[in-house]
């Protein structure tokens, strides 16, 4: 009887334990948000898939080489010169790099693929600068290349000096460029981020001219006794050309709207090699798009 007792007080005791136990059991079930499976991100959604077009404008800064096109122009100027290669070092050595700056504005048609947040496309992209990007640049420079102790017909040691005058200007025109890009961004709802390579041509146009002599002197004891000019030799290149263009680039969009995109871009491009010059800018813009 004793452990009956026993038995019930601690079944009486168990019951409210077990009553309890049943309840958390049951709040278990309750979908808590830390604990479900399939919550969805607090960032809006927004469907970048589909085709696009666009237009951009902005500022462009660009830095041309011609180092090299002036040292062909030696060969242009004298051919077959017996000082050639020392005064084509002489050329490209004193051939500073030129500048120019201006608006520059954009035409874009594209079209986008989503994959979960991943967006990559593709866009053909004409841009135009305006004004033409004007670079000029110029220099003249004498150097002697060689020199030699003679004797006069009266005796008299004397050096003889051998050089020339090189005297160059050059106007390069960079008019527009187009491009094949491919994009890949990655979408924070409204808004992407994204990176941008792109292949293609830039519209050039070269006008340069060199006038080239040699200089022939006669020294003793430092004074002149007789200087000689051959030249001056004219040489010229006008050529309206195609160059090899890469570029790549930062960028970011945003959809004011569902169809109405504001987007910002930095782009650095470079054209060439073309007759010796090579071309680097820098393009800042922005603009709208219109997806559809």
């Amino acid at each position: 009887m004793r452990n009956a007792r026993q038995t019930a007080q601690a079944l009486g005791l168990l019951a409210p334990l077990m009553i309890t136990i049943a309840h958390a059991a049951d709040l278990g079930a309750i979908p808590w948000p830390w604990s479900s499976s399939d919550v969805s991100s607090d960032i809006p959604t927004y469907d970048w898939s589909g085709g696009y077009v666009a237009i951009m404008g902005g500022y462009n800064s660009t830095n041309i080489n011609a180092g090299e096109l002036a040292s062909t122009m030696v060969d242009i100027t004298v051919p077959a010169w017996a000082y050639a290669e020392k005064a084509k070092a002489l050329a490209k050595a004193s051939a500073q790099d030129m500048t120019a700056s201006g608006g520059v504005y954009s035409l874009h048609a594209g079209i986008n693929v989503m994959m979960e947040r991943l967006v990559v496309g593709g866009e053909l992209e004409y841009g135009k600068f305006s004004p033409a990007l004007n670079a000029q640049g110029s220099f003249d420079q004498s150097r002697t290349f060689e020199a030699n102790a003679v004797t006069l017909a009266d005796g008299t040691a004397a050096v003889e000096k051998v050089g020339a005058t090189l005297v160059y200007s050059n106007k390069t025109q960079m008019l527009d460029f187009a491009l094949l890009n491919g994009r890949a961004g990655y979408a924070y709802g409204r808004f992407m981020p994204y990176a941008l390579v792109g292949l293609g041509v830039s519209r050039v146009k070269i006008d340069t001219t060199m006038y080239a002599t040699e200089n022939h002197t006669i020294e003793v004891a430092g004074d002149f006794r007789s200087r000689s000019i051959k030249g001056p030799f004219r040489g010229s290149y006008t050529k309206d050309a195609y160059a090899a263009t890469f570029s790549f680039g930062l960028g970011f969009e945003y959809a004011l709207l569902d169809n109405v995109l504001l987007r910002a871009q930095y782009n650095y491009m470079t054209a060439g090699p073309l007759k010796g010059e090579t071309a680097s800018s820098n393009l800042a813009r922005g603009g709208l798009a219109l997806k559809f």
